[in-house]
């Protein structure tokens, strides 16, 4: 199939989408059950296309919610809203309607990994600017619990103005309640936005201002973006869009805002000390439960008990070698005597009988008694291997 045919497939498959009724945009970082949530949820409805212009994936399918069907777009994994890979510019794209006849999502269903909110809470606080109702499904609650991790998750969706919602993925935990939830988030309008940097959003909607008053179609969001990420996505995208003049405006602002630094460093200062104070009063850490194993690696490391355990070792292991397999050497060698004189009592002297009897048996009697030795000793090394005393 050639290009322009893939293309108007792709933009086929993307309006049949938009066409079927509200959807919702599936965004998380990479690694955080993203895609494994996705497949629990829609099951075998999905399909796969390409993005009108690029060669990056479009999945979609569908799910049932309170009565209607609905579509679920999965996005390539993200970890902020600054796009750098075609991949995030992609997902970029999408959230801000961008793509060619794909509306606006209705609602995004973030994921994140409960064992690292930290960092996975910056992209969601990004997403929490875009104005849209969002479900937050924390993934891996079963990981966090075992490492000692609690989690106020009523409290983490209060704080962050978002639905929160735990899960196990891979185990389907949780999942019905995640439907509700994204049904409830399509009637529901979102909570104010949270402004981090008051004079950068300010100089954005003033500059955005400007953007209208010109005829053009940027949003606040957008515009702040622009002036955040400095020779990104969003940032070639105002060059391009605005003109010369509008843009050289920007750069103007960018400069006098900085003062000396970066405002995507500022951005990322401010996010950081948000989601610092988010998880001082939602998250805690306790000490797992300590194991028999654990307790066991701890004496075993002890400079005092860990030498005499070592000599102990050594010398089962030596015991072992030399007395244990005593007995079935001697069997062996008895066994050798034995088929020896057996062969002698049936074969007439001479060198075929010399050559059975003192060469075959005797010297494959001489390795094989070595055997239990060898066996013993690599059946120590095992085990001494397996249970983690020895590298």
């Amino acid at each position: 199939m050639n290009n322009a045919a893939t293309s108007t497939a792709d933009r086929s498959a993307t309006a049949a989408d938009a066409a079927r009724g509200p959807f919702i945009a599936v965004i998380g970082n990479p690694n955080t059950g993203k895609s494994t949530l996705f497949n629990a949820l829609t099951g075998l409805t999905q399909k796969t296309a390409n993005y009108p212009g690029v060669t990056v994936e479009r999945h979609t399918g569908s799910v049932e919610l309170g009565g209607r069907a609905v579509t679920l777009v999965d996005l390539p994994g993200a970890y902020s809203l600054a796009a750098q890979s075609p991949d995030e510019m992609v997902a970029i794209d999408v959230l801000l309607g961008h793509v060619e006849s794909m509306p606006i999502p209705q609602a995004i269903l973030a994921v994140a990994d409960a064992t690292n909110l930290r960092r996975n809470l910056f992209l969601i606080t990004q997403l929490a600017e875009l104005d849209l109702p969002i479900v937050l499904a924390v993934n891996m609650t079963d990981l966090a619990e075992k490492k000692g991790i609690r989690i106020d998750y009523d409290l983490l969706g209060r704080e962050l103005g978002v639905t929160v919602v735990p899960i196990v993925a891979n185990a389907g935990t949780g999942l019905e309640t995640v439907k509700q939830r994204l049904a409830n988030a399509l009637n529901e309008t979102p909570p104010a936005r949270p402004i981090l940097l008051p004079t950068v959003h300010d100089a954005a909607r003033d500059l955005c201002q400007k953007t209208v008053d010109a005829g053009l179609h940027l949003t606040e969001y957008e515009v702040e973006r622009a002036l955040i990420d400095a020779q990104g996505s969003a940032d070639r995208r105002f060059e391009y869009t605005a003109g010369e003049t509008l843009y050289e405006e920007l750069q103007l602002i960018r400069s006098r805002l900085s003062a000396g630094s970066s405002l995507a460093a500022m951005e990322a200062k401010a996010r950081y000390d948000l989601i610092g104070t988010v998880l001082h009063d939602v998250e805690s850490r306790e000490p797992p439960p300590t194991s028999f194993a654990d307790r066991l690696d701890r004496m075993t490391n002890q400079p005092v008990i860990g030498l005499i355990l070592f000599v102990l070792v050594m010398a089962t292991v030596f015991q072992a070698v030399f007395s244990w397999a005593t007995p079935l050497m001697d069997l062996i060698d008895s066994a050798s005597v034995w088929l020896g004189n057996l062969v002698s009592s049936l074969l007439p002297p001479g060198a075929i009988a010399s050559l059975l009897v003192d060469g075959v048996i005797a010297g494959v009697g001489s390795v094989v008694i070595f055997l239990p030795q060898i066996l013993i000793l690599f059946a120590f090394i095992i085990f001494l291997e397996d249970s983690g005393y020895m590298p």
